[in-house]
């Protein structure tokens, strides 16, 4: 085999295989976390604030997964009297499966949702409220399987 064959051989190759990287790469996504980063970026200093009174207290938001149910626990210092707040199930991979719950002024502390309404995998929650004119945040990346 001469070595203008080879040549040929290598440029084939290598044609190939940037065929198939631009292939791949077109097939993915480019979804982002939240649709309105930016507004969210500019009162970040609120999400700071917020995490700071719940290290504050010494307690975290506690997210179990029992009985095919998601259990939101708020700690018990910080829901006492409720004003509002959110939580939010973002899906990583797929924005359709998002789920926002609300927190109702002088709701419970406790949420429990059925397990058969998510989609299977990865999401991150986002848990927001205001307690008594104080505002909390907590965020955890969960699996629901």
């Amino acid at each position: 085999m001469n070595w203008g064959i080879r040549v040929v051989i290598v440029l084939v190759l290598f044609l190939a295989g940037m065929t198939f990287m631009v292939g791949l790469a077109m097939r993915q996504t480019n979804e982002t976390v939240d649709a309105n980063y930016y507004d969210k970026e500019l009162k970040y200093q609120q999400v700071i604030d917020g995490k700071q009174q719940l290290a504050a207290l010494g307690q975290r938001v506690s997210i179990r997964d029992s009985a095919g149910s998601i259990w939101v626990r708020l700690p018990a210092p910080a829901s006492g009297q409720l004003d509002s707040g959110c939580i939010e199930f973002l899906r990583l991979s797929a924005s359709s499966a998002d789920r926002r719950i609300p927190i109702q002024s002088g709701g419970a502390a406790v949420y429990s949702l059925p397990s058969t309404s998510f989609v299977k995998g990865w999401y991150r929650v986002r848990v927001a409220w205001e307690n008594n004119h104080t505002g909390y945040y907590y965020e955890e990346n969960v699996q629901i399987p």
